[in-house]
């Protein structure tokens, strides 16, 4: 059975403020930068909230953990038949905007170093196309932790 398990919330570890203590937003995406590379006005600096990145992951009941686990894990698949792979697992920082939608996904921590691995290389990057799929990347958040954006840890192993 494919286990797909979300962590908690990561506070501050993405989208730190920018070097002058601002984030830049596009009023036109209705998104932060990097949620949205370019922008076809002037971006319009803002003052982080101090609370922007709370732990709140922490407060998600077990079913709304698995809710999201389950919606991604329908955009998941990885090569049986590849060596070691039922061993396998990948921790992955996952950043959603405001309306719930995964836009960045990276292989987290100690994970990153294992990247060299082709076959660990394999199932991460797998499991990173799952997060930010279309068809799942709208992740079913409960509606406080709509509205901003968050930082998610998910695990997957098979």
């Amino acid at each position: 059975m494919r286990r797909l398990l979300l962590g908690v919330v990561l506070a501050g570890i993405a989208h730190s403020a920018g070097a002058q203590g601002y984030w830049y937003y596009c009023d036109p995406a209705h998104a932060y930068y990097p949620y949205v590379s370019t922008c076809p006005v002037p971006w319009r600096a803002v003052v982080p909230s101090p609370n922007a990145f709370s732990n709140d992951a922490a407060s998600l009941s077990a079913d709304q953990r698995g809710a999201i686990g389950d919606h991604v894990r329908a955009c998941w698949a990885y090569d049986p038949a590849a060596l070691g792979v039922d061993q396998m697992q990948v921790l992955l920082t996952v950043t959603t905007d405001p309306a719930g939608v995964a836009r960045l996904a990276v292989v987290a921590g100690s994970d990153e170093a294992r990247l060299s691995d082709p076959v660990f290389r394999a199932f991460a990057e797998r499991a990173r196309r799952a997060v930010l799929d279309p068809h799942c990347a709208n992740l079913p958040l409960p509606q406080p932790l709509l509205g901003r954006p968050n930082v998610l840890t998910f695990r997957f192993s098979p």
